[in-house]
């Protein structure tokens, strides 16, 4: 009898480990991996082009009047954050290990609330698993608060709030506020994300079997509209209303914006399979098959035998492992598959009317708001709807640890489980180990020691390169000047409080048209100071991601244009330098 208590409580303390300590280390571990991960690579791309918006509004430049790139809408979001660093630190040094160690600290609070929430209403291994999927993702990597990444999080936690109500047996309006806010912050920092958030709120309040949620919308609807109005006053308190409508066509105007206008919206579903069917074409045509016998089978009404669902699911896995490999150069992509290998283990197993539909209509929701708003506002295809397939991959989770025949077929339980541990494995690996736009990380040996990198670990190459174009800046750049750096060096706006005279600071180069459309419009932003690097300056290489992409000049210039002729005009003082040509009024 002793003997027979001693075994139960030793199964109850297992399983106690199992389920509710191992998560708390393994989250542990991937927080600790990610904090040390925060100091390496030195990108001279997107990452400092984010914190340059920011930078250009804390030193008073107006919205959409002065900058007219259509992404710095969500600057305001991060203003907040700079200005409190450079109330305390009075200075940019070290500005780019600051705000990775903020998103550090966001993702990490957001994982362990996803954790939490999901464990207590599904089991801790779904809630540890759509956990790690948020957390070990950043859209190529980017360790920062880009707007990608900062998309997700607001829209995962106001899901969270959103999912936990639904369960809710009363409702409640101050949380469903405070999801409306996190949408708000969601829609601006990608505002294509407005069509979704639009459509939806306006489908929940006029269908008549939803008007019990009445309530809960209008809670979130307000939340969003709070932050509207704060938003909008921001804007019209540093802008007149003329100004921002004569500039507004400049700002559609720019090349970058043409992809948006090339896609239809309706079609963009259309073109989310086309990527998908693209990407995973060896695997695609089998998946179909494996399908179609489903479906069949489905419409029949006969009922799988034991050795067919062994069989086809152990088909729809090995499928699934040639998906993996076909989704290892791209960060989060296996989500996708995850999101393949999940429907046809649903659609054996589960019937569509037991199926949990408040799953699918929070997270699913999300999640395909999220993989159209980035098919439709981005050019980088796959790339950005893999954000969307974060929250899709935790739907086919959550669906798939809800299934009964996890817990009766063990062989079924070790397949899902193996798919899952695919997953975040390699999601680790690429989070950890790839690199966007440096250098492979076992090159990143050099740690910078001052200046917007300090902290941060680059190649000798590129430390020295960093240096001397700083030490340029400290010597070249005078007080007043408005300081133009042209094509890829985003990060010299951050060593100076000097005035942008560019209409962005995203790739520019020197003979771009919209500088003369810029300062046909504005001649006051003329810059006094110019630098064009050497074309050799910022070289780079992706490791392990984005097709392994190498760049060996990517500063190289041709200099013509309005900008040549205003400065022979001008009479421009011309500094040789190894890093760098500088074009300098002589009346600064």
């Amino acid at each position: 009898m002793k003997c027979g208590k001693g075994s139960l409580g030793k199964v109850k303390s297992n399983k106690y480990i199992l389920n509710h300590i191992l998560p708390v280390l393994i989250l542990a571990v991937c927080s600790l991996c990610l904090l040390k991960r925060s100091f390496y690579s030195f990108s001279w791309s997107d990452e400092s082009f984010y914190l340059t918006v920011v930078h250009r509004f804390w030193l008073g430049e107006r919205m959409i009047v002065d900058e007219w790139f259509f992404t710095q809408v969500w600057g305001p979001l991060l203003l907040p954050f700079y200005a409190l660093y450079r109330f305390i630190t009075g200075g940019n040094e070290g500005i780019y290990f600051y705000f990775r160690i903020l998103y550090w600290i966001i993702s990490t609070l957001t994982a362990w609330c996803t954790y939490d929430k999901l464990q207590k209403r599904h089991s801790p291994m779904a809630g540890l698993v759509c956990a790690l999927i948020y957390y070990l993702y950043a859209r190529a990597n980017i360790g920062g608060m880009s707007y990608y990444n900062m998309t997700l999080t607001w829209t995962l936690a106001a899901t969270l709030i959103i999912y936990e109500q639904v369960y809710a047996e009363k409702l409640s309006k101050k949380k469903l506020y405070f999801a409306g806010i996190f949408l708000a912050f969601a829609v601006v920092s990608t505002p294509y994300l407005a069509v979704p958030y639009i459509a939806i709120n306006v489908y929940l309040l006029i269908r008549k079997k939803y008007h019990c949620f009445r309530y809960g919308v209008f809670s979130v609807i307000a939340g969003t509209f709070s932050v509207a109005v704060v938003y909008a006053g921001y804007i019209l308190y540093k802008s007149p209303l003329h100004e921002i409508i004569q500039s507004i066509p400049h700002i559609l105007n720019e090349p970058e914006m043409q992809h948006a206008k090339d896609i239809n919206f309706l079609l963009t579903p259309a073109v989310i399979l086309i990527r998908i069917a693209w990407r995973y074409k060896w695997t695609i045509g089998i998946w179909t098959v494996l399908m179609a016998y489903i479906w069949y089978k489905k419409r029949k009404n006969a009922l799988f035998t034991g050795t067919e669902t062994a069989v086809l699911t152990g088909i729809n896995l090995v499928v699934f492992i040639g998906n993996s490999f076909l989704s290892n150069n791209m960060l989060g992509c296996i989500n996708i598959a995850v999101v393949l290998f999940a429907v046809p283990v649903i659609g054996i197993f589960q019937d569509s009317l037991s199926l949990d539909r408040r799953v699918l209509g929070v997270f699913g929701t999300a999640g395909g708001s999220l993989v159209l708003a980035f098919s439709f506002s981005s050019d980088t295809g796959l790339d950005a709807m893999a954000i969307g397939f974060v929250l899709a991959g935790m739907t086919a989770v959550l669906l798939l640890f809800e299934l009964d025949v996890l817990q009766k077929e063990k062989v079924i339980f070790g397949m899902v489980v193996f798919a899952c541990s695919i997953m975040i494995f390699q999601t680790a690996m690429l989070r950890f180990f790839s690199v966007y736009r440096d250098a492979p990380i076992s090159q990143l040996n050099r740690q910078l020691t001052s200046g917007v990198g300090k902290y941060l670990f680059t190649t000798k190459e590129h430390a020295e390169q960093y240096d001397n174009i700083r030490a340029a800046i400290e010597e070249y750049v005078r007080e007043d000047d408005q300081v133009l750096y042209t094509q890829n060096c985003f990060w010299g706006y951050l060593c100076t409080d000097n005035a942008y005279g560019t209409p962005s600071s995203w790739r520019m180069p020197f003979n771009s048209p919209r500088l003369e459309e810029y300062y046909t419009a504005k001649p006051e932003k003329i810059p006094t100071c110019i630098f064009v690097l050497n074309p050799a300056y910022g070289d780079f290489e992706s490791s392990l991601i984005q097709g392994n992409e190498k760049e060996e000049f990517p500063n190289e210039n041709k200099i013509e244009g309005y900008l040549a002729d205003y400065i022979r005009r001008h009479d421009y003082e011309k500094i040789e330098l190894e890093c760098a040509t500088i074009f300098r009024s002589r009346s600064g």
